[in-house]
């Protein structure tokens, strides 16, 4: 229970607690670093970082380095010196080894899964409550709660808590999947809560890629359901889509079109100037650019970007995380997500394939790992791919391809 507290505060702080208006960048770090601190204690007093069965070791210490050492041309190129860069850098860079955190407190699978639950449960319900009371909302909107940060989509609020689904897409997946095995109605309740958690996100790249991401588990997974089930869920869906697709999406498609259409549309040239940016040298291209430390002139600058040009490195997904941290890194999480989704493929559970699928999908746009809270989440389902690949008792009955249940040693 402990564990599951301490893992629930963590990434509940993590996610700046929901984007909380009132929390300044002080409380935030008085709250958060003694959290990463006693993790890294753990860590450290477990050995953990030594423990054989990790098969992700490497390339999360690869990841880990790749943003501190992002500091060095941050120093070289914006004179920005380097204990203020690993500063900076320290948000970014610890919350990757949670993986090690886990092995060393040996966390069972289900109590992730119920840190996830609560997570997106708590989500869901503050998204429902500030629509019906905008009046009260101090989630995702800034104190003054101007008309940028109070955007309208489709006729409902924009808030920015959902952090594109990471926390809710691995339990999503995993309902769904238990829905293919066994239909219940508090499954399927659970289910469209966190269908429309992840629509009030009023994202476009989320809704697309859950979307696909729903239509491959359907395809790859069809022959586990009962055909008429099967039958009942496809034509309900497309009814219910067909049905209220002007209301659910009108304003979205059309934005999307204007966007598009639109030469100057910001985020293609976001994109240029930031691939660009990213291989201005060999070592940028390395090792990234680094993070600005508040009130340096490289953070300076990157406000500038962002206020003139609305230029935002986290609008450009891998690109982004490249011009950050380098392309070593962006290459390490590929490289990652294609063991995880090939060489290791009868150890991953089904509902992580889906959801490292969706992450793929997404870095085009959103690179997710680049989020403290996204970076927990990734480490976390690494974690339990280890649980699997070396049958500990601490994993589920659940397997990648056959969506059956497998016997523990």
């Amino acid at each position: 229970m402990k564990i599951k507290i301490f893992l629930f505060c963590l990434f509940v702080i993590s996610t700046k607690i929901f984007k909380l208006d009132f929390l300044t960048g002080i409380q935030l770090k008085l709250m958060y670093y003694p959290l990463l601190i006693f993790m890294l204690v753990k860590i450290i007093n477990k050995g953990s970082f030594f423990y054989k069965r990790l098969s992700f070791k490497f390339p999360i210490l690869a990841m880990f380095s790749c943003i501190l050492l992002s500091s060095i041309p941050c120093y070289i190129y914006y004179n920005q010196n380097i204990p203020d860069s690993l500063v900076a850098s320290f948000n970014f860079a610890f919350p990757f080894l949670i993986y090690f955190y886990l092995h060393a407190s040996k966390v069972p699978e289900s109590d992730l899964l119920k840190v996830f639950l609560a997570m997106s449960l708590l989500t869901v319900s503050i998204q429902i409550f500030q629509q019906f009371y905008p009046e009260y909302a101090i989630f995702g909107v800034s104190e003054d709660k101007t008309e940028e940060e109070f955007a309208m989509r489709n006729n409902l609020y924009r808030y920015r808590i959902n952090f594109s689904g990471i926390y809710t897409f691995p339990i999503l997946f995993y309902l769904w999947f238990k829905i293919m095995k066994k239909y219940t109605l508090k499954n399927v309740f659970l289910i469209v809560l966190f269908l429309t958690s992840i629509y009030l996100a009023l994202t476009r790249q989320v809704l697309a890629t859950t979307a696909i991401c729903l239509l491959i588990s359907v395809l790859l997974y069809s022959k586990h359901m009962k055909k008429s089930l099967l039958f009942i869920y496809i034509v309900l869906f497309g009814v219910i889509i067909a049905y209220n697709f002007d209301s659910l999406f009108s304003s979205l498609v059309e934005k999307s079109i204007n966007e598009i259409n639109n030469e100057d549309y910001i985020r293609y040239k976001s994109f240029e100037y930031f691939s660009v940016e990213s291989r201005a040298t060999p070592l940028h291209a390395l090792l990234g650019h680094g993070i600005p430390r508040g009130g340096s002139s490289y953070d300076d600058f990157i406000n500038m970007l962002a206020e003139t040009y609305h230029y935002y490195s986290s609008d450009v997904g891998f690109v982004g995380a490249a011009y950050k941290y380098g392309y070593i890194y962006v290459i390490l999480f590929y490289l990652v997500q294609f063991v995880c989704l090939w060489k290791y493929r009868k150890y991953t559970p089904s509902y992580i394939a889906i959801t490292m699928i969706g992450m793929i999908i997404y870095s085009i746009m959103l690179f997710m790992i680049n989020q403290p809270i996204g970076a927990m989440v990734w480490a976390s389902m690494l974690y339990i791919i280890d649980l699997h690949k070396y049958k500990s008792p601490l994993r589920l009955n659940y397997n990648l391809t056959n969506v059956t249940n497998t016997k523990k040693s």
